[in-house]
């Protein structure tokens, strides 16, 4: 529904860095099934959420992100995209930690 996505959007630009309002705008996207969209707004969360700044879990967008690819049997995009989610800067260990974890446990599902 267009409302859901405007109020969205308004929350998004007075707080970028709230994750859980990431995550509800993906969920917009993907209850339309628009997989173009859905890719586009992950993007925009990854690159937008600063980790020192971001209210919430800032790597659950990665691995959501990466999820997305693996569901939709593209694991050359899975892998990439948590290749770079090693890469981030996160606030605590404990994020960088929980990306690997589910980098691994995806390898392993498809091993």
């Amino acid at each position: 529904d267009r409302r859901a996505e405007l109020l969205c959007s308004v929350r998004l630009r007075q707080n970028p860095h709230n994750v859980h309002e990431w995550h509800k705008r993906v969920k917009i996207f993907e209850d339309q099934d628009a997989p173009e969209k859905v890719i586009k707004a992950y993007a925009e969360a990854v690159q937008t959420v600063d980790p020192v700044r971001a209210e919430g879990k800032p790597h659950s967008l990665w691995v959501a992100f990466a999820r997305f690819y693996e569901d939709n049997d593209d694991l050359d995009s899975a892998r990439d995209i948590f290749a770079r989610a090693t890469q981030v800067a996160y606030r605590s260990v404990e994020d960088l930690s929980n990306v690997w974890c589910e980098y691994a446990e995806m390898e392993l599902r498809h091993d």
